[in-house]
């Protein structure tokens, strides 16, 4: 994941919410490391599928116990498993670049916004018109990358960062 560095004398886009005055935190901080580590590989896991050897719940490790449960309940793996076999979706994550990560004071919950490059080596044209149906301007396309903001809710579980919310923007941009 591409990020800002502290070397510039520049505040980094990690800090820590709600002092009087901002702390940032510097690149090499653990926690900084552990949260962006999770949300690139989220990003990878979610996003370099294969609708003909599609895990849906591969990512599943990396959220909390009560997130995993919650999405259970709501089938989201068969959903997704069923989104992807029918429009017969084949997509890469060749990059994300980070554009903030705020964390509490108490360093227990941290929110990553970043936007991730995604391309779609293969779908159905039903899919591709979905797509450009809300798009204004340049379309997406097969092999087209696009890129879509993407915020994390992380939160520490036995001593290790884990999602407890996602959300990608409904705003997708094709570069």
């Amino acid at each position: 994941m591409a990020k800002q560095s502290s070397d510039t004398g520049s505040p980094t886009p990690y800090w820590l919410d709600d002092p009087p005055d901002k702390v940032y935190l510097t690149d090499n901080d653990p926690d900084v490391v552990a949260v962006t580590l999770t949300a690139w590989e989220f990003a990878q896991l979610i996003n370099n599928r294969d609708y003909t050897s599609l895990d849906s719940s591969v990512e599943y490790h990396l959220y909390t116990a009560g997130y995993r449960q919650e999405l259970v309940r709501k089938k989201d793996p068969k959903r997704t498993a069923k989104y992807f076999k029918s429009n017969k979706i084949k997509s890469s994550c060749p990059d994300s670049t980070l554009v903030s990560l705020r964390f509490s004071n108490k360093l227990s919950e941290a929110e990553i916004t970043y936007a991730v490059k995604i391309v779609v080596t293969a779908a159905t044209d039903k899919y591709f018109k979905s797509m450009n149906n809300k798009l204004e301007g340049k379309q997406l396309a097969k092999n087209v990358p696009y890129e879509q903001l993407y915020m994390l809710h992380l939160v520490k579980e036995a001593g290790m960062w884990k999602i407890d919310y996602f959300e990608a923007d409904s705003i997708i941009t094709v570069l």
